[in-house]
C-alpha cells in the first residue's frame, strides 16, 4: 500500500515548514473550467457525484415482482406490468430420434421423420447432435415440406446396427 510523504523543511529557528503537504483529498483542489462541480476540491467534488448518482434514478416503489421495468414518461423507471412469460419465443427448439437398422460400411442410409413446425414458426436448421456411434458416423440434415430427411454414412469398413441419430431442430417465428 502507497502513502504520501509529507516532506517538511527544517528551518534556522528549529521549526519545520511543510513543502510539500500529504495529499488528501480535502487539500487538493480542483480546477473545474466547465462548472459542473461546486466543490473546490476532490473530497467534495467526490460528494457531490454520489449525491447525484443517489438522487439520479428514482426506484419502483410500487412495482410487482417479475415483472419488466419500463421507463414512464417522465423518463423514471416503471412497472411495465408485463412479465417475460407474457411474451412468445422467437425461436424454440425440439429434438427428435432416429434410429437406423444397418448403417453399410462405406455407404450411405436414409430416414425420414415428421418435423411439424409449431404454428407460427418455421424450421430454420436441423443438426444431428449425438447418438450412438456418433463418432463413426456422418450425418446430414435437411427438410422439405415438414419432413426431416438424415441420411448416415459409416465411415468404418465395417457396417454399424443400430445406430440412432439425436437430432435439434430450431425452429423461428414467422
Amino acid at each position: 500500500m502507497s502513502k504520501n510523504i509529507e516532506m517538511k523543511e527544517k528551518l534556522s529557528d528549529g521549526s519545520y515548514d511543510s513543502l510539500y503537504p500529504k495529499t488528501t483529498a480535502t487539500n487538493t483542489v480542483i480546477a473545474d473550467a466547465a462548472g459542473y462541480f461546486t466543490a473546490t476540491n476532490v473530497e467534495g467534488a467526490l460528494q457531490e457525484v454520489a449525491g447525484v448518482a443517489n438522487a439520479a434514478v428514482p426506484k419502483v416503489t410500487t412495482g410487482v415482482t417479475g415483472n419488466l421495468v419500463a421507463f414512464a414518461a417522465s423518463g423514471n423507471q416503471a412497472d411495465s406490468g408485463k412479465k417475460p412469460s407474457d411474451f412468445e419465443p422467437a425461436m424454440i427448439h425440439d429434438s427428435k430420434t432416429v434410429t437406423f437398422a444397418s448403417v453399410p460400411a462405406n455407404g450411405n442410409v436414409k430416414a425420414s421423420i415428421t418435423a411439424n413446425a409449431p404454428s407460427g414458426y418455421a424450421i430454420i436448421a436441423a443438426i444431428c447432435v449425438g447418438g450412438t456411434a456418433f463418432d463413426n458416423v456422418i450425418y446430414a440434415c435437411n427438410w422439405y415440406s415438414n419432413t426431416l430427411y438424415v441420411s448416415a454414412q459409416s465411415y468404418w469398413a465395417s457396417t454399424l446396427t443400430n445406430v440412432t441419430a439425436t437430432i435439434r431442430l430450431t425452429y423461428a417465428k414467422i
